[in-house]
C-alpha cells in the first residue's frame, strides 16, 4: 500500500479481499484504525462459488478437475477462515465498534440499502453519484442452483458444527440452517 499510495495520495483505501478473514490479528496490527466489512453468506453458497471459481481457472492448464474436486481442496480453508473471524470478535482483536456486518441475502434484494450502512458506520457520505453508479449495476445471483453437487466432496460434519454455531448466534438463521443441513444430510 505504501508504494500504490506514493502515486496516489488518498486518505482511505478500500481492499476488497476475503483472504483478509485469515488474517485479522496480523491486518489490524498493520492497519489498527481499519474498518471491516464482512459479507455474510450460505457458507455452502461461497464453498459451491470459489470450487466453480477455481475448477474453472484449473481447467485452463488440466483436462482433469472437477467442481467437486476443488470443493474437497477449499471447503476446510474457508470454514478455517470463518473460525478464525470468529475468534478474533470473540478475543477482542476485532471490535465490534470496527466491523460492519452485511447479510448477503439483504445485499442482494437492496444493495442501495446495504452500501448506505456501510457508509454510513465508515462516517462517509454517499454522493448522488455514487448512488446513480449503484443503483444501474446489476446483481447476476442464483444461489437456488449452487451447492447441492458439492455436499459429497465436504467435512459435513464440520460444516453442520459451524452452521449450529451460527445458528446459536442468531436463532432468526434458522431456516438458512435447516435448508443447507438438510443438503448435507
Amino acid at each position: 500500500l505504501q508504494h500504490l499510495q506514493s502515486e496516489h495520495h488518498t486518505g482511505r483505501w478500500l481492499l476488497k479481499s476475503p483472504a483478509h478473514l485469515w488474517h485479522l490479528p496480523a491486518m489490524l496490527a498493520e492497519y489498527p484504525d481499519a474498518l471491516v466489512v464482512q459479507t455474510h453468506r450460505d457458507p455452502l453458497m461461497v464453498i459451491a462459488s470459489i470450487s466453480a471459481l477455481v475448477a474453472n481457472l484449473r481447467s485452463m492448464a488440466s483436462d482433469h478437475t472437477s467442481i467437486p474436486e476443488a470443493a474437497a481442496s477449499y471447503a476446510d480453508d474457508i470454514l478455517l477462515g470463518l473460525d478464525r473471524g470468529e475468534q478474533a470478535r470473540a478475543d477482542g482483536t476485532l471490535p465490534a465498534d470496527q466491523v460492519v456486518d452485511v447479510q448477503f441475502h439483504e445485499f442482494v434484494a437492496d444493495p442501495m440499502a446495504a452500501v448506505a450502512g456501510v457508509y454510513d458506520a465508515a462516517g462517509l457520505e454517499l454522493s448522488a453519484d455514487a448512488e446513480r453508479r449503484i443503483e444501474g449495476y446489476a446483481l447476476p445471483v442464483d444461489d437456488a442452483t449452487q451447492g447441492a453437487p458439492l455436499t459429497a466432496a465436504m467435512d459435513a460434519p464440520r460444516l453442520l458444527g459451524w452452521l449450529a454455531r451460527l445458528e446459536a448466534q442468531d436463532p432468526a438463521l434458522d431456516a438458512l440452517v435447516g435448508q443447507v443441513s438438510a443438503l448435507l444430510r
